[in-house]
């Protein structure tokens, strides 16, 4: 009983469930006024790349974090 009740608390309040999803989400939002950003002369070639390699990266990091407390998760 105590490990269904830790598995919903930890799922609940961890970035592997609907929180994770939201936290893509703006991931994606956020790359999107970037190139609106680009789009409108904001800034230009150099410093678009760096954004959206930081939200690259951003991504990568965030899904392993999700992909480690599922797996977290699963065990329990």
């Amino acid at each position: 009983m105590d490990g269904i009740i830790i598995k919903k608390v930890f799922s609940f309040t961890c970035p592997s469930g609907q929180a994770g999803r939201i936290f893509r989400g703006l991931l994606y939002e956020l790359k999107d006024h970037l190139l609106s950003c680009n789009d409108f002369g904001y800034i230009k070639g150099e410093l678009m790349q760096e954004g959206e390699n930081l939200i690259e990266s951003a991504k990568i990091i965030l899904n392993g974090y999700i992909n480690f407390v599922k797996s977290k998760i699963e065990r329990i």
